[in-house]
């Protein structure tokens, strides 16, 4: 029994010492560092990353948890402990971090190339930026504990354009010519077949929240606001006419001289507004991770339906077959 107590010590609390010794100089190395700026606006696909770095930390979680306790069982049975005793350390807590790992990494792909997507849209939209046309990205939204955000907004001359970004895989083997996107009927249509209405009550209710919101800010102002649903890479067409805009990225531009221009005063508030709204402030959101970092064992401990809920919804995979990209 001494000598298995020498090899846990030896092999486990030895490890982990240093990794803790390590981890505490560095926090002390870095508590006392300053950061040049304290508030940045927010990028395209913000929140999609912030979600990727929180699942990608809990799966590193997740794996030290089985090593370790695959290494105790091992260890435990190596140094002449009973085989039972092996299996209850080896097994039931193994198989909870395993199917956790699954549950936070499975998404990470979605999330990952909806984040691209949503780059490649800001990045066309940034090339708009003039003294008349500001673009905005992730900016966060809530009534009462819903929470979401919205992908995009350009202030242009004459108001508001609100963009979602919606990020469709398709089968390699489609031709390019085949890779077209319909809105036809209220609907978006795919070449596969598949149809999609939520896409465009989603940004229909982002239009009216911030139209509503912009009528608020400037008085009671009817300011115009139109929604845009846009799929990077995919060629669209508009077969019926309707406020809400299926543009392809490069296609919005077409867009920034739709209405008249508004009165500047108008059009600073809007500015202003956006811009407290697009703020990143960082001492608050290191907090925020802190104590995400404390809660971590109460949310390892729930099912991933009840944990926190990731500000967007995963990108639609419309591939008929796994081919898909």
């Amino acid at each position: 029994m001494r000598d298995s107590i020498w090899v846990y010590g030896f092999f486990v609390g030895v490890p982990v010492a240093i990794l803790y010794v390590l981890c505490r100089r560095e926090m002390r190395v870095s508590s006392q560092m300053k950061r040049p700026f304290d508030s940045m606006r927010r990028p395209a696909g913000y929140s999609l990353e912030q979600e990727i770095e929180r699942r990608t930390e809990r799966c590193t979680y997740y794996i030290f948890g089985l090593s370790v306790c695959g290494a105790l069982a091992g260890f435990h049975y190596l140094t002449g402990g009973s085989f039972f005793a092996s299996l209850l350390i080896g097994i039931p807590v193994p198989a909870i971090c395993l199917l956790s790992l699954s549950r936070s990494f499975r998404p990470i792909r979605d999330y990952r190339i909806g984040r691209l997507g949503e780059q490649v849209v800001g990045a066309e939209l940034d090339g708009l930026l003039n003294d008349d046309v500001m673009i905005f990205h992730d900016i966060p939204c809530s009534r009462g504990r819903k929470k979401w955000n919205v992908d995009h907004v350009v202030l242009a001359p004459w108001g508001l354009i609100v963009v979602e970004t919606k990020t469709a895989r398709y089968p390699k083997k489609l031709a390019a010519e085949e890779r077209i996107i319909v809105l036809e009927n209220d609907q978006i249509k795919f070449p596969c077949g598949k149809t999609d209405r939520n896409a465009l009550e989603q940004v229909r209710r982002n239009a009216n929240d911030f139209r509503t919101d912009a009528a608020r800010w400037t008085g009671g102002k009817r300011i115009p606001v139109v929604p845009v649903l846009t799929y990077p890479g995919w060629k669209v067409k508009m077969r019926e006419k309707s406020e809400t805009r299926l543009l392809a990225p490069r296609q919005i531009a077409q867009l920034l001289d739709l209405h008249p221009p508004l009165q500047r005063c108008e059009w600073r508030i809007l500015r202003d507004r956006l811009t407290d709204l697009s703020v990143i402030h960082l001492n608050e959101t290191e907090d925020d991770d802190e104590f995400d970092l404390l809660q971590d064992a109460k949310h390892h401990a729930r099912p991933e339906g009840r944990g926190k809920k990731p500000a967007r919804q995963e990108p639609e995979d419309f591939s008929p077959a796994p081919t898909g990209i």
